[in-house]
């Protein structure tokens, strides 16, 4: 299949793992007799290949996406399919008319700090029913003490490979379902068991996607790669000993809503 794409649509096409991951899931749900499949909604639908997924098995989807060089993609590459509806909207702020079967959101990333999953969840919170099924399912995030080199926020990703050492066990800090109204502002003391004896100057938060409540993918270079923080100081640290920080962030609003402080 041949699509029209901008530049950063192509870099996820070419993400097969994470491709193939929601081919699967969706995929699953549209396997499954037991549930309803009238209306699916695509949010921040990008080509479009998702709701191409989706319309084997759903009578109608309504792809939702806010910008218009993405759209006039996504009508392009669902011209030749006639239950698909493409809807240039702002996510978090569309007014949803109809209860959803299936929401699909792929607006991902790490911790969910950059892009606005949350705030499209929130958004249409009051439509999902208990039958409402919606891929991704949830996240899960991951975060381990660090010795790293550089002193900037970085991905690790194809474009740039921080170098670090993890100097502690890794504490799982947050999980979150998408059924679930949840609050933007994440702010939590964190204990890190330290292992080795180094400098502690940042930390690496890894986030895992739930597509379902059974499959798990793993960061890949366009979904969720790692993300690499540096602390406001350095600090000594011991093998054997447990250090606290607080961490806080608002979700949907940048990396320069990140906050550690050593406690």
């Amino acid at each position: 299949m041949k699509l029209q794409t901008t530049h950063y649509h192509f870099n996820l096409l070419k993400d097969t793992e994470r491709l193939s991951a929601f081919y699967e899931a969706i995929k699953n749900k549209g396997e499954n007799p037991n549930i309803n499949k009238k209306l699916a909604l695509d949010l921040g639908c990008g080509s479009g290949i998702l709701s191409i997924f989706a319309s084997e098995y759903y009578e109608k989807i309504q792809a939702i996406d806010l910008d218009p060089k993405t759209i006039k993609c996504a009508e392009e590459n669902t011209k030749n399919f006639n239950n698909i509806q493409i809807i240039n909207a702002d996510t978090t702020q569309h007014e949803f008319e109809s209860t959803p079967d299936l929401i699909i959101c792929e607006m991902l990333d790490t911790a969910l700090i950059e892009e606005e999953e949350v705030l499209t969840f929130n958004q249409i919170h009051n439509k999902i029913k208990s039958y409402t099924e919606i891929i991704p399912y949830g996240i899960i995030n991951k975060i381990e003490p660090v010795c790293m080199e550089d002193n900037i926020i970085m991905y690790e990703d194809l474009e740039s490979q921080p170098k670090y050492n993890i100097i502690g066990e890794s504490v799982i800090y947050d999980i979150i379902r998408f059924k679930d109204y949840i609050n933007p502002v994440f702010d939590k003391t964190i204990s890190f068991y330290i292992t080795k004896n180094s400098i502690f100057n940042g930390v690496k938060i890894t986030t895992y996607t739930l597509l379902n409540q059974k499959l798990i993918c793993g960061p890949t270079p366009m979904l969720n790669p790692e993300l690499i923080i540096p602390l406001p100081k350095e600090l000594d640290a011991h093998q054997g000993e447990t250090i606290n920080i607080n961490l806080s962030y608002t979700m949907g609003k940048g990396l320069e809503s990140i906050k550690i402080n050593l406690i």
